[in-house]
């Protein structure tokens, strides 16, 4: 399901048949919600546009930012949507990003979730790690092990980004059945 695209002057813009049937989506577009100085009656969204682009840059696996830790992942994404560093995150915000990352959740994606946050551990680990006369065999096991892991977690994440990148579409333009 395709939640976001691009205009012509490459502002992230929702799909208005599927965002906006989704309430926690369609909070950000309320023009209550986007009343603010410069757009008193808030007609030009902008800060709907630019929180729904930060939504995509921070939570969509297809985002150029998918790859970072959580921490770099939003200040990239808030920088990226033009929005503050320090911008408060709104409750309507937080709850249509928790929305965001449920619509997206498969077990392929949860499982590779899961085995980043052992990547990031692991280099913590390493950063951390104190080579002596007792642990090196073991850390050097350790290292040689690891390309296989990350090999299979590159195939892993090959297989996530085929099924992210299939907006459920078959051929004639038709959508896919529960078994498809």
């Amino acid at each position: 399901m395709r939640l976001f695209h691009l205009n012509e002057q490459y502002e992230v813009l929702p799909e208005q048949e599927t965002v906006m049937l989704v309430p926690e989506f369609k909070n950000l577009w309320e023009l209550n919600y986007n009343k603010q100085t410069g757009d008193a009656q808030g007609r030009q969204r902008t800060r709907g546009k630019a929180e729904l682009a930060y939504l995509y840059f921070y939570c969509d696996y297809r985002s150029e930012f998918s790859e970072l830790t959580n921490s770099e992942r939003k200040e990239e994404a808030l920088n990226a949507s033009g929005l503050d560093p320090n911008y408060k995150i709104s409750e309507t915000l937080l709850t249509a990003q928790k929305k965001y990352l449920k619509m997206q959740e498969t077990r392929e994606l949860k499982l590779l979730t899961s085995a980043y946050g052992v990547i990031d551990k692991l280099q913590i680990y390493f950063d951390a790690v104190e080579i002596r006369d007792g642990n090196s065999k073991s850390v050097i096991e350790n290292l040689s092990k690891l390309g296989n892991v990350l090999n299979g977690l590159k195939k892993l994440e090959e297989q996530v980004r085929k099924q992210q990148r299939s907006d459920g579409k078959i051929r004639g333009d038709q959508e896919k059945g529960f078994l498809d």
